[in-house]
This record gives structure tokens, C-alpha cells and sequence, in this order.
């Protein structure tokens, strides 16, 4: 009598779904690149700016430096200025960096690179990390006292902003992964640096709408820099 072997030999289109999904959802080993010397360094060095700068914007003698540093950027009140520093903010508003993340995931399923757009969603992170050092520092935005207060977005507690995190892990991953997908000249080119660079317009446009400080804008670069170096040390295409 022949008795069937239970544990049958896994078809090659088996083995293509079990890889297809390893590399959509990262396997255990992918892990390792967040553990290289490299990164290591790089990471607490912006993790230990970010935790020396939110130390510091609870003492008293940064309020001044972050009102002059204000006063100087708001020195022009030229409508154009309000104009595309609105146009910045909106670019670093959370439902917008949202959309596009999503459009991302469409996108990249509908070319067949699946992971890639999941994966230009993955900085979304900084959101709510975001939300949860706010109310751990607790800051109080800039009031009607002490700056030109423009109308939009400046809801909860002010460090860090929220729009200058979200922005630099988003933008920042973004361009960092079209630039290692060989958008190196051309027109390509030209967008990986728009997309690398916003986050600074996107900053800026907050202090002179009057929403944030400096440091604010500070400690939100430092935070989105180390979202987006993680994720890119994560990303193997």
C-alpha cells in the first residue's frame, strides 16, 4: 500500500506569493539596516539634537531669539509672500500629505511596485509621533502680541510643528527613494529636488503665517529627518 506524503513539494507559484509578500510587508531581516554603525550614528545624533532642543525652547531666553528671528522674516508684508507661504502650509498639511500617500499606494500597485508605495506611506509615522510630543512639551503658539497671527491652520500646542515633521519625513523619503530609483537627471531630477527642498518652504511658511517659532520649525526638521532616514534605511528596492 502507498502512503501519500502529506508535506508536498511547494509550486513555484507558491514560492513567487510567499516572496511577493515578504517584500510587501518586510521580513524579519529587514530590520537589520536600523542596526548598522551607520545609522546607529546618524540616528541618535538627530535624536540627541531633538531632545536637547526641546529642552531648551521651555527656558525663557529663547521666546526673544525666536521673536526676532519672526520679525525679521515678517518684515515683508507683500501678498505674494502670504500667497505661497499658504500654498507651502497646504502642502504640509496632514489631509494633504495623506492623499498623496494613498495616491502612492494606488499608484505604485497599478505599475507593479507594490511595496514601494507602501512604503511611501510608511512616514506617515510622524503624525502621531508628532501629536505625542506636542503634549508632552506642552508650548504655546505665538499670540497676536507677538507676531502677525494669519489666518489657517494652528490648532493644539505649537513644538514641534507639525507641518515641518510631517513634510520632512514625508518629502524627504519621497525624493530620497525616486533619486535611488535612478531619477538622477532631467526633468526627474528637477522634481527629487523640489520634493527634497519643500520641507524648508514649508517651515518658513509657518513662521511667517505667524503659527510657529523657530525652534518650533527646528525640532519639527530634526523629527521628520530621523522619521525619514529610518524608513529610507528600511527601504531596500
Amino acid at each position: 500500500m502507498t502512503v501519500q506524503n502529506d508535506l508536498s513539494v511547494p509550486t513555484q507559484e507558491s514560492l513567487d506569493v510567499v516572496i511577493g509578500m515578504q517584500r510587501i510587508l518586510m521580513a524579519p531581516n529587514s530590520l537589520a539596516p536600523l542596526l548598522y554603525p551607520e545609522t546607529i550614528r546618524f540616528l541618535a545624533i538627530f535624536s540627541g539634537a531633538l531632545i536637547v532642543l526641546s529642552a531648551v525652547v521651555r527656558m525663557s531666553w529663547t521666546l526673544p531669539l525666536d521673536r526676532k528671528v519672526t520679525a525679521h522674516l515678517q518684515y515683508l508684508d507683500v501678498p505674494i509672500l502670504g500667497r505661497i507661504s499658504r500654498w507651502l502650509t497646504f502642502m504640509g498639511n496632514s489631509s494633504t500629505i495623506v492623499v498623496l500617500a494613498i495616491a502612492a499606494i494606488v499608484i505604485g500597485a497599478a505599475i507593479r511596485e507594490t511595496r514601494s508605495g507602501w512604503f511611501v506611506a510608511l512616514p506617515l509615522i510622524a503624525l502621531p509621533l508628532n501629536a505625542l510630543l506636542k503634549k508632552i512639551i506642552s508650548r504655546e503658539r505665538p499670540g497676536v502680541n507677538d507676531a502677525r497671527v494669519s489666518p489657517g491652520p494652528r490648532w493644539g500646542f505649537s513644538y514641534p510643528s507639525g507641518h515641518s515633521m510631517g513634510s520632512a519625513a514625508f518629502y524627504g523619503f519621497f525624493s530620497a527613494q525616486l533619486h535611488l530609483h535612478g531619477w538622477v537627471d532631467g526633468w526627474k531630477l528637477a522634481v527629487v529636488i523640489v520634493l527634497a527642498v519643500l520641507p524648508i518652504g514649508v517651515g518658513l511658511s509657518r513662521i511667517y503665517l505667524g503659527a510657529h517659532w523657530m525652534s518650533d520649525v527646528v525640532g519639527g526638521w530634526a523629527g521628520g529627518v530621523i522619521v525619514a532616514f529610518a524608513t529610507m534605511a528600511l527601504y531596500q528596492p
